[in-house]
């Protein structure tokens, strides 16, 4: 970080200026590591580069570039910045206001883009919810100002803050109306015998429809 402290969990993306190609690495270790085995693939990969801008992402806004060569790769570790960052933890309630615990293979993903109209995006654009029915998404800049929503509900778009303060997080919280609908069945063989797997269902109401994988 800025104290020269190592930073668990960071991925650091590496970007060609010449090709515009991307790639990925990380999670850093606790010891802030991120082992590169196959330098050489890294240029391939990039199209040939002989140089790429180094790269912490963060949730709106990734971290100042470190440029390296890759011709040939550097001998010493290199050194990447990671800005000033914040949290925001999520959570999730069903209709009767405990946890909403997402079945095992469920997509229960909380989308995330940037407040500002025509704002580049940095960071993953949607992000799974846990088991217990909350998400703690980090690295985040301090001060981003971010639109979150839940796949489950609709019209559920926040507009959160992150803390100013590094280290700090934001609660941000879903809840699904107690009077929300449920449509609940079973799929089955002709013999009328459970059939298990993944099955889209399509459903129609009107004019519109929607499908889910269940």
């Amino acid at each position: 970080d800025e104290a020269d402290a190592p930073i668990e969990g960071i991925v650091v993306r590496c970007r060609s200026e010449s090709s515009g190609r991307e790639m990925s690495f990380g999670p850093s270790d606790r010891d802030g590591r991120i082992v590169i085995r196959r330098a050489n693939d890294l240029r391939s990969g990039l199209g040939d580069a002989t140089t790429c801008a180094l790269a912490a992402e963060i949730h709106d806004g990734d971290g100042d570039p470190t440029t390296v060569s890759l011709a040939p790769p550097p001998a010493e570790p290199v050194v990447v910045r990671v800005p000033s960052c914040a949290a925001f933890d999520i959570h999730c309630f069903g209709p009767d206001g405990e946890p909403w615990l997402p079945a095992p293979r469920d997509d229960a993903l909380i989308f995330l883009r940037p407040v500002e109209p025509g704002a580049r995006w940095h960071g993953r654009s949607a992000v799974s919810l846990g088991s217990t029915g909350t998400l703690r998404l980090w690295p985040v800049r301090c001060g981003a100002k971010l639109s979150l929503s839940w796949i489950v509900l609709r019209e559920s778009e926040q507009i959160a803050h992150a803390p100013e303060e590094p280290g700090d997080s934001l609660r941000v919280e879903f809840r699904m109306p107690a009077s929300a609908a449920w449509l609940t069945g079973r799929v089955l063989n002709e013999d009328r015998s459970p059939r298990s797997g993944r099955y889209y269902v399509e459903l129609e109401s009107g004019t519109a429809s929607t499908a889910s994988l269940v």
